[in-house]
């Protein structure tokens, strides 16, 4: 089903028809009673904003979106489908009597939370109405609709991610009669996260990046990894990754969070993995 939607979001981005303009025609087919105008000069708030799919067929297939409106005029909309971001979009935007206009605007379909390459696409205007200090109705297309309807966008806030050192731990059968443990270690320290697999008592992995969170997503950029070598007994040269990595959080507090780890095969369900604070 991830494939799907993915498919249908990149029809839909390509064809230039996601967001639906102010001149679209399929907008006489909205009842009007389902809109109330408010004055032109009411104000957009900037804030991170949820869009409500429940009412939809989108909603089936586990669609979510949230937009991040930034006070600096930039933003960030992400569409998410079980818990992992399947396309990220980026730029600049503005808020002119009805409509919300987003120019200077970049694109990318993502796989695993990965996002390599970003695309330009064409400026674009889509009508806004009931705007509110917390919410607002937007126009636009979605998954499985060929025309547009009124999406309702309303504001939220979660709980920070903490500065600090945090660990998962996970068991692992290595043969018939061995286990060992795999620590998954990560360290948010200022703008830098650092990433890394110790298997037993060996550290085998590293990652080291730009991080910050955005909505419900821890995200790091300029991705560098390095492995650990048996036959030099030392890491390799770090290597670029490129792009964006996005990673789904819950239940942050000050000492914990939890982070989605997407299936990793078709007959997997993925999970979400607890990690503590180690001081």
């Amino acid at each position: 089903m991830r494939k799907i939607l993915f498919g249908l979001i990149c029809t839909l981005v390509v064809t230039g028809c996601f967001f639906g303009g102010a001149g679209d025609s399929a907008i006489t087919e909205v009842k009007k009673d389902t809109v109330v105008n408010l004055p032109k000069t009411k104000s957009l708030v900037p804030g991170l904003y949820v869009g409500d799919y429940t009412w939809i067929d989108s909603n089936k297939m586990g669609l979510e979106s949230e937009l991040n409106l930034q006070s600096t005029g930039e933003y960030q909309l992400s569409l998410i489908q079980v818990n992992e971001a399947v396309y990220n979009q980026k730029g600049t935007w503005a808020l002119h009597d009805s409509s919300m206009h987003f120019e200077n605007a970049e694109a990318a379909g993502g796989n695993g939370g990965f996002f390599y390459k970003y695309s330009k696409i064409e400026n674009d205007t889509n009508s806004i109405r009931n705007i509110t200090d917390t919410s607002f109705i937007r126009l636009e297309y979605t998954p499985l609709r060929q025309k547009p309807y009124w999406i309702t966008y309303r504001k939220r806030s979660y709980p920070k991610l903490s500065f600090g050192y945090y660990q998962h731990i996970k068991s692992y059968q290595k043969d018939s009669v061995t286990t060992i443990d795999v620590k998954f270690n990560i360290n948010l320290e200022g703008g830098v996260y650092k990433f890394s697999i110790v298997e037993d008592t060996l550290e085998s992995f590293q990652i080291q990046a730009s991080w910050r969170q955005i909505g419900t997503f821890l995200v790091t950029e300029k991705n560098l990894q390095r492995e650990y070598v048996d036959s030099s007994k030392s890491f390799s040269a770090w290597d670029t990754l490129g792009g964006v990595i996005m990673q789904r959080l819950r239940t942050v507090s000050d000492s914990s969070f939890q982070m989605w780890n997407p299936p990793g095969n078709p007959f997997d369900t993925g999970s979400w993995d607890k990690y503590k604070a180690k001081k």
